[in-house]
């Protein structure tokens, strides 16, 4: 990936960059899209990543439609597991949403832009290192720690996000739609301070006991939710059991026949 000048526009902010990715760098694990380089080549910034052939559970979750039960809870449980492994390098992504998780043909689930998300909070628009909270974060997926200051945010404001994606991968839309919540402002204080629609109510097939496990982990209050990537993983263990991702994967590519859901959907 190629960055703009605009990000890495300073001495200063190069350096700082320079450092978060050589943390990066130290996170290896099946989960997460490792980095392996990142270099100035004639002034421009060129990160250089392990490449995963496959598509990201936005683009899954738009050709395939809502995802069996499992197969959901699979996927978030294999990013969990990757998120973990940041954690215990000390790195929080902050940007976790479908799109930046790739669902590999191998049925695999890595976590992507985990160098990028650090770098956008590391600067605003002039080029300069952040010192003023600001949110970071897409509106739909954010921990509401974040929009008041991402500095504070910890690994829990991945949990959160996490806990926002597979509701959309069981129920197909995002926590705050409609006329309430056009905009990422108006998603941001729901985010906050409003409920989503219950998760049973719309995807009749989910277990209460999963229901209540993704409200944990889109819990309010960090101190609510799991308190760490590896806890939500092991909660979701048990509804991701006969998954097969593989094969989720070729149906969304068109390889394969749809995975079909249960009348009631």
């Amino acid at each position: 990936k190629v960055l703009p000048k605009e990000r890495t526009g300073d001495s200063q902010a190069r350096a700082r960059f320079e450092r978060e990715m050589q943390a990066v760098g130290r996170v290896c694990h099946p989960h997460v899209v490792q980095a392996y380089d990142a270099r100035d080549i004639d002034g421009t910034t060129v990160l250089v990543m392990e490449y995963a052939d496959g598509l990201d559970l936005a683009k899954a979750l738009a050709r395939h439609g809502r995802l069996p039960v499992a197969e959901a809870c699979e996927a978030v449980r294999q990013a969990a597991a990757g998120l973990q492994c940041a954690h215990e390098n000390g790195l929080v992504h902050r940007d976790i949403k479908p799109s930046n998780l790739m669902l590999t043909r191998h049925g695999a689930v890595k976590v992507l832009d985990l160098g990028l998300a650090r770098l956008e909070l590391q600067q605003h628009d002039g080029g300069e290192l952040t010192s003023a909270g600001q949110p970071m974060g897409t509106a739909d997926y954010m921990a509401p720690e974040q929009a008041a200051d991402s500095r504070t945010a910890d690994i829990r404001a991945d949990v959160g996000p996490l806990g926002c994606t597979l509701y959309k991968l069981l129920s197909g839309r995002a926590p705050f739609v409609g006329p309430k919540y056009q905009t990422p402002v108006q998603k941001m204080f729901a985010h906050m301070s409003d409920q989503p629609p219950p998760l049973e109510g719309l995807r009749p097939d989910v277990p209460a006991a999963l229901a209540s496990v993704v409200r944990r982990m889109m819990a309010k209050p960090p101190a609510e939710r799991y308190e760490t990537p590896a806890d939500a993983a092991a909660a979701l263990a048990p509804f991701a059991a006969g998954a097969d991702l593989r094969r989720l994967v070729a149906v969304a590519a068109g390889d394969a026949q749809p995975v079909l859901l249960r009348d009631s959907d």
